[in-house]
């Protein structure tokens, strides 16, 4: 039978994305649980094992709910300490929070520079000629949607060039079939499949998967305005997928523009010159 969660007074949300992993997330995830369930704690608090929490620069990480207290940096130790003081006391370890309401910053020992605003920019470019260009960040949360968008949401307004298949555009059919394994994204239909490295690699992961995973993606529109796209090359410069807006209003395309580049005006941007 399942916990009673009617029953629990807290939920911890231990992150277990790449960066935490490999700063030990798995140890600590077991060592509190374990440490809780001795202390007859298990019924009392609730714990899941999430994907990333967007904090890697502080990683290893958890959340307490309900309080929404994030805690930064953690070992053992520090966990053991907070189930302590936070979970039987109530008493928040002040010392390591990362963020908690009420606060009016991130308290990181690592903090990260602002984002840079993106911009358009003109360039001569080997494969698609003179266009105006700009790029997203290649992250696993920013890959996995946009290509949800391109074989779901925006199928029927784009055409697609997959250099391992054919130079020939294709059209996605309603029947192309997606599968997303944390590493691979593949598309296929009965004529054509395009596989996508965007997981994070593992130390297990081949020379192959570490050259294929993509390392940009970028937005394009030529300076005839002629062609609207979204180009994705590999870490090693090689493009995996072309992909061509073709509606009449560039549907796909500015909605690429919004959400990935955080461009509200594509057509009206700061433009620099070769």
């Amino acid at each position: 039978m399942g916990k009673d969660l009617g029953k629990t007074s807290h939920c911890i949300l231990f992150c277990n994305g790449g960066s935490c992993k490999r700063k030990g997330a798995e140890e600590i995830t077991s060592e509190i649980r374990a440490y809780m369930k001795s202390e007859g704690l298990y019924n009392q608090v609730h714990t899941v094992k999430t994907m990333c929490n967007g904090r890697c620069e502080d990683a290893p990480t958890l959340i307490v709910m309900p309080e929404n207290t994030w805690y930064k940096n953690l070992t053992v130790e520090k966990g053991i300490e907070l189930v302590e003081q936070h979970i039987k006391l109530g008493k928040p370890v002040n010392k390591n929070i990362l963020y908690a309401p009420g606060m009016s910053q991130v308290a990181s020992d690592n903090p990260l520079a602002p984002p840079e605003a993106k911009f358009f920019e003109e360039a001569n470019d080997a494969e698609l000629g003179l266009v105006f260009m700009a790029k997203a960040d290649p992250w696993e949360q920013n890959l996995y949607p946009m290509l949800k968008d391109i074989f779901q949401k925006y199928k029927d307004d784009v055409e697609l060039v997959i250099p391992q298949v054919s130079p020939k555009a294709v059209s996605i059919p309603a029947t192309v079939q997606l599968n997303y394994d944390h590493k691979w994204f593949t598309a296929s239909t009965a004529q054509w499949q395009v596989q996508l490295a965007i997981g994070i690699p593992s130390k297990d992961d081949g020379i192959a998967y570490k050259k294929r995973r993509i390392g940009t993606a970028e937005a394009f529109r030529s300076i005839d305005q002629n062609q609207y796209g979204v180009r994705f090359k590999s870490k090693v410069g090689e493009t995996q997928l072309l992909v061509f807006d073709n509606s009449n209003e560039k549907l796909f395309w500015r909605h690429f523009c919004k959400i990935y580049l955080e461009i509200n005006e594509p057509g009206m941007v700061a433009v620099t010159s070769i």
